[in-house]
């Protein structure tokens, strides 16, 4: 008898919770198709807009430490490579920076690791929109960071982004070989010396 009212409030329970756990998927499913809806529709606003726009983004900061002033321009890719676990899925950023009187650019992404060098030793192929690719070093950040890689001939990058429309990088990836990262780079200005 104690062993069958025991069988009962467990089934009771597992029901309870079956029903309680379906009941829930429904409310999300439904907030987040009413969420897609919303931002579908505002993307479409603001698609026009940023039509007009240029996608780089720029910043400036101070180095609390000794005052110099940090300016950044960045600007997101426009593909993302999918990479074996445990990566999945990455996303690129391009940056340009100035700090301490030097210009850099440098390569980071969301979910990887790129293969670099250290002085040089290591070359990417990049290219300007239907130009003859051009070989550049791609050297390790001072921290080590795998997932940030440094590029040489930072001046001519700069020089030749302010004409261009589309960078291609040929980027190496640990465990993964090269592929090609897109950035639509038109409109971008840098003044910064």
């Amino acid at each position: 008898m104690k062993k069958n009212l025991q069988h009962i409030i467990s089934a009771s329970a597992l029901a309870l919770f079956v029903f309680i756990a379906f009941g829930s998927m429904d409310d999300k499913e439904s907030s987040s198709s009413s969420n897609s809806t919303t931002n579908e529709s505002s993307n479409d606003s603001t698609n026009t807009e940023d039509e007009n726009k240029t996608k780089w983004r720029y910043s400036e900061d101070i180095d609390e430490m000794d005052n110099t002033k940090r300016t950044v321009a960045y600007i997101k890719s426009e593909n993302s490579i999918k990479f074996g676990f445990p990566y999945g899925n990455s996303n690129f950023t391009l940056s340009i920076r100035n700090w301490k009187g030097s210009n850099d650019v440098y390569l980071s992404c969301s979910k990887c690791q790129f293969i670099s060098g250290f002085s040089g030793e290591k070359t990417y192929r990049i290219k300007f929109d239907d130009k003859a690719p051009i070989r550049v070093s791609a050297n390790h950040s001072s921290s080590g960071s795998a997932d940030v890689v440094f590029l040489g001939s930072a001046s001519k990058i700069i020089s030749k982004l302010k004409k261009s429309e589309k960078l291609m990088i040929e980027a190496e990836f640990y465990d993964s070989g090269m592929d090609n990262i897109i950035f639509y780079t038109k409109d971008f200005e840098w003044n910064v010396k």
